[in-house]
């Protein structure tokens, strides 16, 4: 399983943790993909995302899209050809039509839950993306684990 080819979107906070066990268990990154770096402060300074320090220490490349939705694209279209084995996507990318049309065609053999734990502790108030995951599950051709 650790032979995967894995290409990891992730920009929050949180996926930088999720990033770094990963690469500790010694799965393969080929590609992490997140948001521009950004100005912050008074002086304007350039700040990266968490997720991309992460990368760049063990060298893999990044890639920050700055048209989201023609990048979003040709990353989609390459996981349409099978080119990677797991994406990492947000519980609200779930929700939008193009995923949706997406998995309907796509071989998803595994769904995992990200910041379940948030859930139980903070409720169902933390992310109201994350109550249709269940949803998103039943309209899947083939269930996953």
């Amino acid at each position: 399983m650790k032979d995967l080819k894995i290409v990891f979107m992730g920009t929050a906070t949180f996926s930088q943790a999720v990033l770094e066990r990963l690469i500790d268990e010694g799965y393969h990154i080929e590609l992490v993909v997140t948001q521009p770096d950004r100005m912050v402060g008074r002086k304007r300074q350039i700040k990266m995302p968490e997720v991309k320090e992460v990368a760049l220490k063990h060298d893999i490349p990044v890639f920050q899209p700055t048209k989201i939705r023609e990048d979003y694209q040709t990353v989609m279209f390459h996981a349409r050809q099978g080119a990677y084995r797991i994406l990492y996507v947000a519980p609200e990318r779930l929700q939008t039509e193009s995923f949706l049309a997406f998995a309907a065609r796509a071989a998803i053999q595994m769904v995992t839950v990200d910041e379940a734990h948030c859930v139980s502790q903070w409720g169902q108030d933390f992310r109201q993306s994350y109550l249709g995951i269940a949803e998103f599950l039943q309209m899947l051709p083939n269930r996953p684990i």
